[in-house]
């Protein structure tokens, strides 16, 4: 699972929209980010994200736990299952251990082959995770976002860490009962790696004109 988070730099280019970009993890930071730092930005692009979830409270539970017992940076194998072990599930016949990232079978390859995205996050790390997820979908967050600045959603209709489309919707609603310019794009049969699927210039694409728009 990637974390990506995309800006321009506003005061290198101050003619140009400022965006954050999120994506997964990162999508979560980015979240807390642009809420923390809100005249910063002109835009903002929630991609991959999800939804709260009770599995946050556990793994904060479990991770502080696991850090008390093993300490922070001992790689959690338990954890890992915790979180990530149930992604591939509603894939029929899955081909590898992470065919729910995306439906393009090249990327998924280069994925397993790169010797820098094989490992396990530690204790300390998945309690992050959990933490980030537990304060990105707080009601103060959604309380004090900004109800001007535009803000897209984007995220694949199956997609584990969006619930499948539930937890993605779940904040898009929330967003739009506070006031937000929230637009929401779900794509089809789309799966974690929305940016690395198999319709990956329709993204690209929608995303430009989004930004076009904004701007």
């Amino acid at each position: 699972m990637t974390s990506i988070i995309l800006a321009t730099n506003k005061k290198d280019f101050p003619k140009i929209p400022h965006i954050l970009l999120g994506h997964s993890m990162g999508s979560f930071i980015a979240r807390i980010c642009v809420n923390t730092y809100q005249d910063t930005y002109d835009g903002f692009i929630i991609s991959g994200t999800g939804g709260p979830t009770p599995i946050a409270d556990i793994g904060i539970t479990m991770a502080s736990l696991a850090k008390k017992i093993s300490g922070e940076k001992k790689h959690s194998k338990k954890l890992d299952q915790l979180v990530l072990g149930q992604f591939n599930k509603k894939i029929a016949n899955p081909r590898t251990t992470k065919d729910w990232l995306t439906r393009d079978t090249n990327i998924v390859d280069l994925y397993l082959k790169d010797p820098y995205a094989q490992f396990v996050f530690t204790t300390s790390g998945f309690k992050d995770l959990a933490t980030l997820n537990k304060k990105a979908n707080d009601k103060e967050w959604f309380n004090t976002i900004s109800k001007t600045m535009p803000i897209l959603t984007i995220s694949g209709d199956q997609d584990p860490v969006g619930n499948y489309g539930k937890g993605v919707l779940d904040v898009y609603n929330k967003l739009k009962e506070k006031g937000c310019q929230v637009t929401l794009i779900l794509y089809e049969d789309g799966r974690h790696e929305i940016l690395n699927e198999i319709n990956r210039q329709e993204v690209y694409l929608d995303i430009l004109n989004w930004i076009k728009k904004i701007g």
